[in-house]
């Protein structure tokens, strides 16, 4: 490996999670050779310390950082200024990564000039069964029309480069939630271009302790002030950016017992 290596992996956890390590198996057996494995650890017990640090020992591509517990986004922003790599990509603690992610993202980003990319992905519970595949257009101008809706693009599927995300001032510290998404739409405002690889190479983990579960009005409550502020950059208001926020809006209306009924009725009808 180079002393600058092409890509930096950033993860960051807080809490050992019992599918940290197939994260990072995943990661060690991708086909591009060029990489480095950066874990930022926020907070995290000496147990996982401990863990992460004999891994460290095995493998010269994992770098392990520690530093005091101040949420996701900080941790992120962290692991960016420290990033090696000419591209970045985001890897989550309860996701996996194909063995050949790493070089089908970078090849893609490259022939399509794009400056983020994304790909495919399989959404699996606790116990690994199918929830649902995600399969966003791959086309910039249609994937723009999908992200003023809704944030279809997973975190753990996010591959960019390092200087365009630096240039947009990477995540912004406000969001301690749907930072990727608040991401992807300031990208947009930026005329960045954004582009989908067809292939599915990234399992996304859906449990009842993650964030995703656990903070579900928050993070559509975040999600609307990152479109807000989206459309409000490019002047756009009234029923153009009402349409395009419902979707957010609804869910976060919904009162809880009507969206696990709706959830249920989805599941029987499955």
């Amino acid at each position: 490996m180079s002393a600058a290596p092409l890509v930096t992996v950033l993860c960051a956890v807080h809490e050992e999670s019992p599918y940290l390590d197939r994260a990072l198996d995943g990661i060690s057996a991708q086909t591009e050779p060029d990489f480095e494995l950066l874990v930022v650890v926020d907070g995290g017990s000496e147990a996982l310390l401990k863990t992460l640090a004999a891994r460290a020992a095995r493998e010269s591509r994992l770098r392990v950082i520690r530093r005091e517990r101040h949420g996701l986004t900080a941790a992120l922003n962290h692991g960016l200024k420290e990033a090696r790599g000419h591209y970045v990509a985001r890897q989550d603690a309860d996701d996996w990564s194909a063995p050949r992610r790493l070089e089908a993202q970078r090849r893609f980003l490259e022939e399509a000039r794009a400056h983020i990319v994304s790909c495919h992905s399989r959404v699996v519970d606790e116990h690994g069964r199918l929830i649902a595949l995600r399969t966003p257009p791959g086309e910039h101008e249609l994937l723009r029309v999908e992200l003023e809706r809704y944030n279809c693009l997973p975190h753990s599927a996010l591959f960019a480069r390092r200087d365009a995300l630096a240039a947009l001032g990477d995540y912004r510290p406000q969001f301690t939630y749907t930072q990727d998404y608040d991401l992807y739409l300031r990208a947009l405002g930026a005329g960045y271009r954004l582009r989908v690889l067809p292939e599915q190479l990234v399992e996304i983990r859906m449990t009842p302790s993650n964030i995703t579960t656990l903070k579900r009005r928050e993070q559509l409550g975040f999600a609307l002030a990152a479109q807000a502020d989206y459309f409000a950059g490019r002047g756009v208001s009234g029923p153009v950016a009402w349409r395009a926020m419902s979707h957010h809006w609804l869910r976060y209306m919904l009162p809880d017992p009507l969206r696990r009924a709706k959830r249920r009725v989805l599941e029987a009808l499955r």
